[in-house]
């Protein structure tokens, strides 16, 4: 049985963009910005550019499929708009 997803927490470069792509790959879902003392949370440390996963960091997300022609189905989906990759699997 496939496991629902709970939350995702990423960081991303265009929260809008994000937010609508991984709302057209698995439907509507709230998106929460995260509150801390002066504002909301972010990240300005690290250097603008593409994702890669060699960096510290997120490597990938990983979402399990039911068959191997659900996974044919979302092959074209597999990079977020900030590069990050997302494997789908079958465990059979």
């Amino acid at each position: 049985m496939t496991k629902p997803i709970h939350h995702i927490t990423l960081t991303v470069t265009d929260v809008t963009t994000s937010v609508a792509w991984y709302q057209a790959l698995f439907g509507p879902a709230e998106m929460v910005e995260r509150e801390r003392e002066g504002g909301v949370m972010s990240h300005d440390a690290a250097p603008a550019g593409t994702f890669s996963h060699l960096n510290r960091g997120l490597d990938h997300i990983g979402i399990e499929c039911e068959t191997e022609d659900e996974i044919q189905q979302w092959v074209a989906t597999a990079r977020d708009p900030d590069n990050i990759p997302i494997e789908f699997f079958c465990a059979k």
